[in-house]
Order: structure tokens, then sequence, then C-alpha cells
């Protein structure tokens, strides 16, 4: 998926998202009419002082089913599972042309929705498969997923959805220490051992399985050295032998394990301080970014 960021654009993505809305507990004069589901999204940016948009033409898979339910044949409402639409720059998402409108259940129950980018024709085991193995495919950034969308009457148009990036992305800002100089910085490489590079996210729970085999990433370096980024797998199961970053600078290796309590989340951002020696490599969490959704009761949760 590409990405493009633009400043200044969530008073628009606020002001999509305030209209529309009407709370009316489903029923009314159109218990019996057929009511069309509309979308509004939005992206939630790995960093919280960027904006991120659509671009126009992307696909996205969603799932209608009953509030609360799992995702068996006989949860699924209207038969919508795995149903395709496709993004507008604005974040709306719209059924393509010449197929059938999703449309709400006929009575008052609530439906939930689920969602991801990009669409598959075929999901592996009702889950979402994510691949890391590749950070200079900037693509496997866009694998995106979306549950805050529940608890829906027919009543209530456009249905809001804001999607999250699956993996946890990793920055690395570098600088030199004693007895390292700026120039060799030029020639750094890291590599990011121990981690899971596929996995799969489950769509009823949100939670990325390992299904893959433990490898190495070798991670992009800027020219001059001082920056570097990645994704990984947000799992709760870590791999046996322990996660580390080596880097190496003047044919010297050296290594950072990371706390094996450190667990990387979903969607979220941390940007680490490196600090590189000879001897010696200090490592520091600076930030991490967090994101902001709607829950059932419109009320924004962390």
């Amino acid at each position: 998926m590409k990405q493009i960021y633009v400043i200044g654009i969530l008073s628009l993505a606020g002001s999509l998202f305030s209209a529309c809305e009407d709370i009316n507990e489903g029923g009314g004069k159109d218990y019996n009419t057929e009511v069309e589901v509309t979308f509004a999204s939005k992206i939630v940016a790995y960093d919280s002082n960027d904006t991120e948009e659509w671009v126009g033409g992307e696909s996205v898979g969603v799932f209608m089913k009953k509030n609360k339910a799992g995702f068996a044949a006989e949860d699924i409402v209207n038969g919508v599972s795995n149903r395709r639409l496709i993004a507008d720059a604005d974040g709306s998402l719209c059924v393509p042309e010449n197929e059938p409108s999703i449309i709400f259940q006929q009575d008052a129950s609530k439906v939930d929705f689920v969602l991801y980018h990009p669409w598959l024709e075929i999901l592996p085991e009702n889950g979402i498969p994510v691949d890391v193995s590749n950070p200079a495919n900037k693509e496997k950034y866009g694998t995106l997923y979306s549950n805050n969308a529940t608890g829906k009457y027919k009543s209530q148009s456009p249905v809001k959805v804001e999607f999250r990036h699956i993996p946890a992305k990793i920055i690395l800002e570098m600088t030199n220490g004693t007895g390292v100089e700026a120039e060799d910085l030029k020639s750094l490489q890291v590599e990011a051992r121990g981690v899971y590079t596929a996995g799969l996210l489950a769509l009823d729970t949100g939670i990325v399985t390992p299904a893959g085999n433990i490898g190495t990433i070798s991670v992009p370096v800027s020219d001059d050295g001082r920056h570097a980024e990645y994704v990984v797998l947000p799992t709760n199961e870590l791999p046996s032998s322990g996660r580390d970053l080596r880097f190496t600078v003047k044919n010297i290796a050296q290594t950072y394990r990371f706390d094996e309590n450190l667990r990387f989340e979903m969607g979220k951002q941390y940007t680490l301080d490196v600090v590189i020696a000879n001897p010696g490599i200090e490592v520091t969490i600076r930030t991490i970014e967090d994101w902001i959704v709607d829950d059932e009761t419109g009320d924004a949760v962390l």
C-alpha cells in the first residue's frame, strides 16, 4: 500500500466522522426497511505527529457479524464474509461497481465489523498473514487491521472505522561514542536477530501467532549510519533464543539484547537511541508512540 503523509488532515477526518451518526437504538420508522452500510475510515499512523491517508483504489476486506459473536457461518450477517471494498482518498470505503451493497440486519440487532488491508480472496485459517522478513519492502507496513466498529445499528451511518498497522515499528537513531568516529558510522551494519519473520493475525482476537521460523533481518541503514528502521511481529510468544540487535562497525560486531519482558505491541512505534563506542554499546528507549481508538460507546480509549 502506498502511503502519503499530509499535515493538517485530522480536522477533515474529524468532521467526516462526526457527521451523520444517529444513535437511535435501531428500529424506529425504518424498522422493516433495508439500510445500506457505509464506511468512513482513517489510518492511525505509527508516529502521532504524522497523518496517514489512503491514496485511493486500495482493496479492503470486511466481515459483518453478530455483535460479540465469532466468525462461524451462522454468526455472519447477510453473507458479508470477506467482502471486498475499495478505499477512496477521502477515507470512504465502497463496494466495487456491479457488486451488491452491504445491508444491515433487517431488525434492530447490533452488528460488529472487522476489516483488514490488503484484501485477499482466501484467508488461511480465518487469519491475516503478515510477513516482515524484508524491511526494505515498505508495502509490508501497509498491513492494516480494524476491529473498533462494534455494536452498530442500521441507523448509524457512516460506520466509523480506524485501521491500525499490524506490525510494530522500530526506529534506531545512532550516534558515535568513544573510539568510533562519525565517519565510521557510514559503514555501519545492523541485524535484528532472533525474530519471527512471519505470522498470522486471528480475525476474532487480533492476536498474532508466529507462522514461520525464527530468523535474522538485515536492517536498512541510512548513508550516514545515523538512522535505521524495521518492523516486527507483535507476538506474545517470544523466541527461546532471545531477541537482539547486532551492530557492526570497523569490522567489530557488538550485540544488544532486548529485555525478555519487553513486548512489541501492534501499531506502536518504538524509537531507540543507540550510542556505538569501541568497546561498548548503549541503547535507550526514547519514546513509544500510542494510538487512540473509539470503543462501542463512542468514548476514546487508550
